[in-house]
């Protein structure tokens, strides 16, 4: 929940095993995981280990010292803490849509950032919060590049009875245009997917531990 009192960097500090770990909650560091976490390419144990050393600002040296099950947990930790922060700009813009992809559109984004809020995200990098990075994003101006390309993707196309010819032409054209360039499967199913294939890892590993415990 965004609050304007406090900070919001001192919620960025999750207990494990007694101990108090700093996350790393820097837009730029928070969109290299989702990217990660997206990637259908790379293996499933790595997306787990590279989360948490980005998260953590740890080294995959750091890891070694922790056995995979006490690193799942880990990493259900730190998703946890991603989710509690939510402000997902994808979920927010269209209801549970996909009408964005933080790559295809990283050019309209900063331009937007930079035609709004005169902020460079370039040097933002490692300084704006993630929290602070989804608001003002949710919130630009219609008048944006990155507003008006999810205006043209969420926009119905009117019938004839409703708009001209030249109109209905040109909406097309613009959807061509600005069309996302994912897979076939839609975003939830492919989150969803995903989840369950990083959960059925962790699943695996309590399953061993418990029979060796007993």
């Amino acid at each position: 929940m965004f609050k304007l009192y406090g900070s919001i960097e001192n919620d960025d500090v999750i207990e494990f095993e007694g101990q108090s770990y700093d996350m790393d909650m820097s837009f730029d560091n928070v969109l290299h995981v989702i990217d990660i976490l997206s990637d259908t390419e790379e293996d499933d144990l790595f997306k787990i280990q590279i989360t948490i050393c980005l998260l953590l600002d740890w080294g995959m040296d750091d890891l070694e010292h922790y056995p995979f099950d006490v690193q799942w947990q880990l990493f259900e930790q730190l998703m946890d803490h991603l989710n509690m922060v939510g402000g997902d700009a994808d979920d927010a813009e269209g209801a549970g849509q996909q009408v964005m992809d933080y790559t295809q559109d990283a050019e309209a984004i900063y331009a937007s950032f930079f035609y709004a809020y005169k902020l460079d995200l370039f040097e933002e990098q490692g300084r704006l919060h993630y929290k602070k990075f989804v608001a003002l994003l949710q919130h630009l101006h219609k008048d944006t590049a990155f507003k008006e390309i999810v205006g043209y993707r969420t926009m119905k196309i009117p019938t004839e009875k409703e708009a001209s010819k030249d109109y209905i032409k040109h909406l097309r054209k613009m959807k061509r245009l600005y069309k996302l360039k994912s897979k076939d499967t839609d975003t939830a199913s492919e989150a969803e997917a995903r989840d369950e294939r990083l959960s059925a890892i962790g699943a695996r590993f309590k399953s061993k531990k418990r029979r060796e415990d007993t």
